[in-house]
């Protein structure tokens, strides 16, 4: 694994940048976290459009246009191509996730079928609803997970590659800027773990490895795209797998353990060019 070469072609944005954009994200976390108010609103407006819009699309569409917007592109002058964003790869981004989508679905009525109990749709598409189902995808690929995917993929972690040019070979560089990209990535979750979980700091320490983790795994995506789409979707179905049957398997594992597969059938015609 080594960084794209796109890495070396973006703009690289200045230390206090980089700051602001974690210190506000970290800001408005806790602040959509901890405010009744906002809550509500949120909540209203969810009920209002029967789960089509909620609070995940709204808070992180806040998000985007403030700090994508507003401290990344635009104090930070930098394009959205530096972060990622090649839009002539996304139908083949959209056409993967939907793959990886089918994929799961098959996996998970093949295992309930192997379990001998009888298949049944999912109680989500009936309670709350398609809608609020449909709502919940919308939520993670047009909000929570494309805003983390282009700050924390797209912004953060080649920026840090940029940043740190004391590490001479690009594989240690990468490495260390995943490590350095996938702490802060975990670290942004705090206000939601303490607030909303009930977890305590030392609990919450405890689960930076597993964001250390999936911040890795996003990120080979994105290494091996050159493009921040398929990382989208792969994290929009982790967190909302949108299962068309009941099942005791999770889903969010099942969809991890294809997305892994079709990433390294992906990888199979590079390597074989090389070394066929």
């Amino acid at each position: 694994m080594s960084a794209p070469k796109s890495f070396e072609t973006i703009r690289p944005a200045a230390w206090w940048v980089i700051a602001l954009f974690f210190a506000a994200h970290l800001a408005l976390n806790a602040l959509f976290n901890s405010s009744g108010a906002i809550n509500n609103l949120f909540a209203d407006i969810w009920q209002g459009t029967n789960g089509l819009i909620g609070g995940t699309l709204l808070a992180n569409g806040i998000m985007i246009v403030v700090l994508i917007g507003g401290v990344i592109l635009g104090l930070g002058r930098l394009r959205l191509s530096d972060l990622g964003v090649i839009w002539r790869k996304l139908p083949a981004a959209l056409g993967l996730t939907l793959l990886i989508w089918a994929i799961t679905q098959v996996v998970l009525i093949l295992i309930e079928t192997g379990s001998g109990d009888p298949i049944q749709p999912h109680r989500a598409w009936s309670t709350p609803g398609a809608l609020a189902v449909i709502g919940s995808l919308l939520g993670q690929l047009l909000g929570n997970a494309l805003f983390e995917e282009l700050g924390y993929r797209g912004f953060v972690l080649p920026q840090l590659y940029l940043r740190l040019k004391a590490i001479p070979a690009p594989l240690v560089r990468v490495i260390a800027a995943l490590l350095l990209s996938g702490l802060l990535f975990g670290m942004i979750h705090l206000p939601t773990r303490l607030v909303n979980d009930g977890m305590d700091f030392d609990g919450f320490l405890g689960t930076l490895p597993n964001y250390l983790m999936l911040g890795t795994f996003f990120a080979l995506f994105y290494l091996r795209s050159g493009a921040i789409f398929w990382a989208v979707g792969v994290h929009a179905l982790g967190n909302v797998s949108a299962p068309l049957v009941a099942t005791s398997t999770d889903p969010s594992l099942i969809v991890s353990l294809v997305a892994f597969v079709v990433l390294l059938v992906s990888l199979l015609p590079p390597i074989r060019k090389r070394f066929g």
